[in-house]
């Protein structure tokens, strides 16, 4: 999932911020997934429906880390999210 996906948080999932963490269940999974650090910094970055590039760069500038590797982990991040039902990609 690359390139100019725009992704967004499914309407199916529901989700709680705390503190640090964002809490997400989906409906029809036994577990709920835990986002901490740099994954609850890409959940609040998909308060609007993004691509995997808008998100590397909006956290190019809170991580210090070099932009190929922001953008490497979001994507990874992101497929994972869309695999789990999290998020989905807009249509």
């Amino acid at each position: 999932m690359k390139g100019e996906t725009i992704f967004t948080r499914s309407d199916q999932s529901l989700w709680r911020s705390f503190a640090t963490e964002v809490l997400v269940a989906v409906p029809g999974r036994d577990d709920i997934d835990q986002l901490v650090g740099t994954a609850a910094a890409i959940w609040d970055e998909l308060d609007v429906p993004r691509t995997a590039r808008e998100v590397a760069e909006s956290l190019g500038g809170e991580f210090a880390a070099p932009a190929e590797v922001i953008r490497q982990d979001v994507e990874r991040l992101l497929d994972d999210l869309v695999q789990r039902g999290c998020i989905e990609v807009a249509q």
